[in-house]
């Protein structure tokens, strides 16, 4: 009995590292999905800058730029069917609506509407960075320096 619940529990174990295997399928390039996830952070952080200074006219811009990051991200994935793609297919959709809308308030000049769509926008490339690995996420800014 006792060696059959041993054979058991390693079948069940294998079975799960080969599903394991079969779901996390490697990146295409790990590399082009570092530089998206950080050319998506630098968008959130400068149009963050923008949207306090009230320099609007420059948002539309860095939303093309979200759009390069996302672009990388999605070549770095690749093309196969995974699990990673699944999930990530509708985060960047997220993320590309809050990135129109925030597009569309700075162009409106709705600083409410702005405010709103850029914390949406922040929130999505945040879910977008945390489906990722670590070591392939963006590093945290540094603090100013002190005066």
């Amino acid at each position: 009995m006792r060696r059959l619940r041993m054979k058991h529990a390693l079948a069940v174990g294998l079975l799960l590292a080969i599903g394991t295997v079969h779901a996390q399928a490697p990146l295409k390039s790990p590399e082009a999905v570092s530089t998206g996830l950080r050319i998506m952070s630098q968008v959130v952080r400068h149009t963050d800058r923008l949207i306090a200074a009230k320099t609007y006219e420059q948002i539309p811009h860095e939303c093309g730029e979200f759009e390069e990051g996302m672009k990388e991200v999605q070549n770095g994935v690749g093309t196969q069917p995974s699990e990673l793609k699944t999930k990530l297919s509708p985060l960047l959709a997220k993320a590309r609506v809050a990135s129109n809308a925030m597009s569309e308030a700075a162009m409106s000049r709705n600083d409410a509407q702005l405010a709103l769509a850029h914390d949406q926008f922040a929130a999505a490339v945040s879910s977008v960075i945390q489906l990722f690995p670590a070591d392939l996420r963006p590093k945290p800014p540094a603090p100013p320096p002190a005066s």
